[in-house]
């Protein structure tokens, strides 16, 4: 049982990077190609609130989106962003964590590179 609660909170983790993703594509469409320089500037027109990055077994609930001039990780929980334009990772979030997780393909990688 564990396990299947484990599943299902990652699978809502990454259900909430995807939201995160899609409000800023939709802010970066509405400002001519430019993306906030905080996550939280999509709150409230693109988001209701930041979705909560919880890491099962690593790290507890966060809403906290950390800036990064690059898409690394320093293993503290809650969100990572690059907001840095001039940046090749300009405008993505990430998960902040270095942690390992089992793909769908099988593979294991760290969460921050999904």
């Amino acid at each position: 049982v564990q396990k299947l609660i484990k599943r299902i909170t990652e699978g809502d983790l990454l259900g909430h990077l995807g939201e995160i993703r899609f409000a800023l594509a939709h802010y970066y469409e509405d400002h001519h190609g430019a993306y906030p320089d905080r996550v939280e500037k999509l709150v409230p027109k693109y988001l209701s609130a930041i979705p909560v990055a919880e890491v099962p077994d690593h790290h507890a609930p966060s809403r906290k989106a950390k800036i990064f001039p690059h898409i690394e990780s320093d293993d503290t929980g809650g969100w990572g962003y690059v907001a840095d334009s001039s940046s090749k990772d300009y405008g993505r979030v990430f998960i902040n964590c270095t942690h390992s997780h089992r793909r769908k393909d099988g593979s294991d990688g760290p969460f921050y590179l999904y």
